[in-house]
């Protein structure tokens, strides 16, 4: 006879395996429940549109995009979730094409998506709500800011910044301060200082990131890149730089300041 762990450990296996079975299926009925279809030739409609989004072919993922782009069920939620597994980017791509113009609305299945245990479901959610806009998919990359995983906050914060989201702020800053994704947070940094109050405020934490030593030599060479775009709320602080210790700022500081000037033009 088998030891009791082990004979233990078997049945606890099988009960997960048909749990996951049975959740595979309330997910396929939810699935079509939602499509909401007035017969049954739109259930089976709905249901070889899922057989399609479930192929292990990339290729009939991706028709059964258009397929769904092009159906007049309210199919946004199915979507949002067959988007939240793919992996393949031309599909991803298709997907998200999709639900920009699906009825219906994904945003609550992919905020939803932003409590996942896993950190690539939850970024997968983040990159899809950056397509979908809105203020429903605003209120939920607000809640991705507080992200555990790192990568997952930044690239949140990075939308939001290029949305005007005052919120951001810290994390841009930090992103160009330790060299992550720099330049497009800058850009973001750029956008939301068209605000000469915000503008004073980037300025003023940029400076705290100098004087406070977290601001090595390459970060403050990024430091004078992210001024460029940023108006005459950063004249004084690129003065500093242009007398820093390191050669390499000071000359990225003085190519900055003659920009502006337009002395490089």
């Amino acid at each position: 006879a088998p030891r009791p762990d082990a004979l233990i450990d078997t049945l606890m296996a099988r009960s997960r395996e048909r749990l996951a079975a049975e959740q595979a299926l309330l997910s396929r009925l939810a699935a079509v429940s939602a499509a909401a279809p007035e017969d049954w030739s739109a259930v089976l409609d709905v249901v070889q549109l899922l057989k399609g989004l479930d192929s292990t072919h990339a290729p009939e993922r991706q028709r059964a995009a258009f397929d769904a782009a092009s159906s007049d069920a309210p199919l946004a939620e199915l979507i949002a979730q067959a988007l939240l597994q793919e992996q393949e980017p031309n599909v991803a791509g298709a997907l998200s094409w999709a639900l920009g113009r699906a009825e219906g609305s994904g945003a609550g299945v992919l905020g939803a998506a932003l409590q996942q245990a896993d950190p690539a479901v939850r970024e997968r959610a983040v990159l899809a709500l950056a397509k979908l806009g809105g203020a429903d998919a605003v209120e939920a990359l607000r809640i991705a800011l507080l992200d555990p995983a790192e990568h997952v906050r930044y690239r949140a914060a990075r939308v939001l910044g290029e949305w005007g989201v005052r919120e951001t702020i810290p994390l841009l800053i930090e992103q160009v301060v330790v060299g992550v994704h720099d330049v497009e947070a800058a850009d973001a940094l750029a956008h939301l200082a068209e605000d000469p109050a915000i503008a004073k405020h980037v300025v003023e934490r940029f400076e705290a990131a100098i004087s406070d030593g977290s601001a090595d030599v390459q970060a403050r060479v990024r430091i004078c890149q992210a001024l460029a775009e940023i108006d005459g709320t950063a004249s004084a602080l690129l003065a500093l730089l242009a007398v820093d210790p390191d050669p390499a700022v000071v000359r990225t500081a003085g190519y900055v300041i003659g920009i502006r000037s337009g002395a490089l033009a």
